[in-house]
């Protein structure tokens, strides 16, 4: 993987936001192991949901607080943040316009739209995948916390009857054939790049039954459609 960028993603549990300081050893400790390898992180994961460790945005703010002695280690260091999950421009509101000393390099956010079908479905009968990707770019333009970068961490549709790898496997509204989802990720890729904007959009799961490019049981590989579909956008030919 010579000459390829990795973005490093540093969980957090409900013990990190009870223990700051140990928090903060362990995030210095894991950039100090990828030295030489990586100078891009994520500080945290999912920050508007309680079963990741959250109570609320605070909890994530406190956090932050460790960056600047974090660059003072790594002068360097890339650090991308916000990282809220779904459409919820409120809890990345609170993470990009705030009082508290720290700065991210890029706002972050776990985009899934899997839930409304397609890329060009509405939420709130406004809000398609690119009218939800112009307004969190706005956010980070006018904030005083953010610089003017967006990275999409997350983003899939799980597969239809593949539990346990998908736990909602068996919910039409929010999963898809195979073909669809080739067809799903297709149109998520080309709505984002085509705003000019979006300087990363990364697929969750590359290997994963559930929502996945390839399927691994069975003891062997296959290749999904969304494997040739992703295949394509590389290659710049879809």
């Amino acid at each position: 993987f010579k000459n390829h960028d990795f973005l490093i993603n540093i969980l957090q549990s409900q013990q990190s936001v009870q223990d700051i300081e140990i928090w903060q050893q362990n995030v210095s400790g894991i950039v100090k192991a990828f030295q030489g390898k990586t100078n891009e992180f994520q500080l945290g994961n999912a920050i508007n949901r309680s079963k990741w460790g959250w109570q609320h945005t605070g909890d994530y703010l406190k956090l932050l607080a460790g960056i600047p002695s974090l660059r003072d280690l790594y002068p360097d260091i890339t650090i991308g943040g916000s990282s809220v999950i779904d459409f919820e421009p409120l809890a990345t509101l609170r993470t990009l316009f705030n009082f508290h000393r720290y700065d991210i390099d890029a706002c972050s956010c776990a985009l899934y739209v899997n839930r409304r079908g397609s890329p060009y479905s509405k939420q709130y009968g406004v809000f398609g995948l690119a009218e939800k990707l112009r307004l969190i770019f706005a956010m980070a333009k006018a904030s005083n916390r953010s610089a003017s970068r967006l990275w999409v961490t997350e983003t899939n549709w799980p597969l239809l009857n593949t539990k346990p790898y998908t736990p909602n496997s068996g919910l039409p509204r929010s999963t898809v054939d195979e073909q669809t989802q080739a067809r799903y990720l297709t149109e998520y890729y080309r709505i984002a790049y085509s705003l000019g904007f979006v300087e990363r959009v990364y697929w969750w799961q590359l290997v994963n039954p559930g929502y996945g490019l390839v399927d691994h049981r069975n003891n062997g590989i296959r290749k999904m459609p969304s494997f040739f579909a992703f295949k394509k956008l590389l290659e710049n030919k879809a």
